[in-house]
């Protein structure tokens, strides 16, 4: 099976409530239009930071960790804005929360860790939380009827309230099925 390779946080177990109650709201949008929708695991809410690859080989591991061990990581908060739907033309079925605070502070993040890591830059980086991808491709009108729902709930949801701050930035190991932190970089 393969494996994936990122870098990431994950809310706190109060953010991550709050982020359930925020899918449970969001699921009745579109289960009133009869959209099936895969929701990603509560248990792995997360801001990715940089995707690292598929299939690391043990070497590929180790020389990442010997990158890592004078960077120095800033602590910052992050917090939340609204949920969207579509993060670029091309992604149309994401659905996920927008990054309001500490944005900047990921974007400054990531293109440390290019360079430090020597990793090709790959394209925009947009901070932002995953809740679920929609399984099936929508039309124009699925796609304008779903986003005017969205932003409609979105004011019912206090989903500025949602924030957390990070105490480590994690390496983690995912199947899809199951995520496993390989190592933790205090901040």
């Amino acid at each position: 099976m393969t494996k994936n390779y990122f870098l990431g946080f994950f809310p706190d177990q109060q953010s991550n409530f709050a982020i359930r109650k925020v899918v449970a709201a969001v699921g009745k949008v579109f289960d009133g239009q009869e959209i099936k929708v895969r929701w990603s695991i509560p248990e792995h809410f997360h801001v990715s930071v940089m995707f690292l690859g598929n299939n690391l080989n043990p070497l590929q591991k180790v020389l990442f960790n010997l990158k890592f061990r004078k960077l120095i990581l800033p602590k910052f908060e992050i917090g939340f804005d609204r949920c969207e739907l579509g993060i670029s033309r091309g992604y149309k079925e994401l659905i996920y929360l927008t990054v309001k605070v500490g944005g900047e502070q990921l974007r400054d993040l990531v293109y440390t860790l290019r360079e430090k890591l020597k990793i090709e830059d790959q394209g925009n980086y947009i901070p932002h939380l995953t809740l679920g991808r929609v399984s099936k491709d929508l039309s124009s009108e699925e796609f304008k009827n779903l986003s005017t729902d969205l932003r409609n709930v979105n004011g019912t949801l206090n989903i500025s309230d949602i924030r957390f701050t990070p105490n480590n930035l994690l390496f983690v190991e995912s199947n899809l099925n199951t995520y496993k932190v390989l190592k933790k970089f205090d901040m």
